[in-house]
């Protein structure tokens, strides 16, 4: 909950009507009682003097996230029909937690939710099983690696037909940096499986 309190502290959320939402109290309140003392201990800043949780409300604000440590440490294989992006796939099963120490499936979800107004543009019929596979990598089950990405030329494709979109829509923001086209394995790589759209009947869990 640090994440989601210091940036929509200082980048709030916007919204189709009404001011943009800044972060909850509770977010603000879970974010100190895990933080307040390390940031404290590590680099000698006042929790008081960054943050006032008292000043802020519950209402028309950003939510905190399930705060917890991970019920799996590693990487789990778990249905992913609860994703947004994975819904409708013929992958079915991917993994938590993902390489960005998401844990829980509410916590991808909220992210993802970022991404909406650009899967309505329909820019790249493979672009929700590209979010998917970054944010939920898909297991398999006949490899001593238990899970895999979709693959660097799909990315790549993907990227080329809606990155245009994407600037429009976030006010000439860069393209992600999770999905930066050299975090993702080649199709020919002999040392790293990847996978394309529509080998799920292949590569899915039983």
């Amino acid at each position: 909950n640090m994440r989601v309190m210091i940036c929509s502290m200082y980048l709030p959320k916007c919204v189709r009507s009404g001011p943009a939402h800044g972060p909850c109290k509770k977010t603000c309140m879970n974010a100190k009682k895990k933080c307040a003392r390390p940031m404290g201990s590590l680099f000698n800043l006042d929790w008081q003097e960054k943050f006032r949780c008292s000043g802020l409300s519950n209402r028309r604000c950003v939510r905190p996230v399930r705060d917890g440590r991970c019920r799996h440490p590693y990487p789990n294989c778990m249905r992913n029909q609860g994703i947004s992006a994975c819904a409708g796939l013929s992958f079915t099963w991917g993994v938590l937690p993902n390489m960005y120490h998401q844990c829980h499936v509410s916590e991808v979800n909220i992210e993802l939710q970022h991404y909406n107004s650009l899967i309505a543009t329909n820019c790249h019929q493979n672009l929700k099983f590209m979010l998917c596979g970054t944010y939920s990598p898909f297991c398999i089950r006949h490899n001593q690696v238990p899970f895999t990405f979709p693959c660097q030329e799909l990315c790549h494709d993907v990227r080329q037909s809606c990155e245009s979109h994407y600037r429009r829509l976030n006010h000439n923001l860069p393209w992600p940096n999770k999905l930066q086209c050299h975090r993702f394995p080649l199709l020919n790589d002999t040392n790293y499986e990847c996978v394309m759209p529509g080998e799920g009947r292949t590569f899915g869990a039983t």
